[in-house]
């Protein structure tokens, strides 16, 4: 994945997946990290969101974890929408 992120640095694919790697390692402060740089990439994918949400959820921030999971299921929604 580092690899990944080296030849493409503008991808949000490779700092997702490391997100959601190092949260099952239970390294979550690194996979807070990689989805908050996914999500300043591309703040209208839902799926860095719902991982954070996650994330934030397993340290005891459910307030962030609530906000963060809301607004990737509204992103979701608003993806589904369109044509």
């Amino acid at each position: 994945m580092q690899r990944s992120i080296w030849l493409d640095a503008t991808s949000t694919g490779p700092y997702i997946l490391l997100g959601k790697v190092l949260q099952k390692k239970g390294e979550t402060q690194l996979a807070i990290r990689a989805l908050q740089r996914a999500i300043s990439m591309d703040p209208n994918n839902n799926i860095p969101h719902h991982l954070l949400g996650q994330a934030y959820r397993e340290l005891g921030r459910n307030e962030d974890a609530e906000r963060e999971l809301k607004l990737a299921e509204q992103l979701e929604v608003r993806q589904n929408a369109k044509p």
